[in-house]
């Protein structure tokens, strides 16, 4: 399998496990060097979710992007679901 397979078929998985839970938009950054044959193709993917009750969007998802820490579900809640996916 090559690089790009792996990334695609990793990324087809997060996306089924998105459509699984109802999760129809998010963001998505990719990220490579050019000049560097051993640097690995990365991606940061974000499920755009209503953050309270009455229903406003998320306006953090570009600070999740770029590393700052927010979350509406902890990743242990979200853990069983992907690892299926995944296995």
């Amino acid at each position: 399998m090559t690089e790009i397979s792996g990334f695609l078929q990793g990324l087809s998985r997060v996306l089924q496990y998105f459509g699984q839970e109802n999760i129809h938009a998010f963001n998505m950054s990719i990220f490579s060097v050019k000049e560097d044959e051993d640097f690995r193709i990365n991606a940061r993917i974000c499920p755009r979710l209503l953050t309270r009750d009455i229903g406003n969007s998320d306006r953090a998802y570009m600070y999740t992007l770029h590393k700052e820490p927010y979350t509406v579900k902890p990743p242990e809640s979200v853990c069983p679901k992907v690892r299926e996916i995944f296995t």
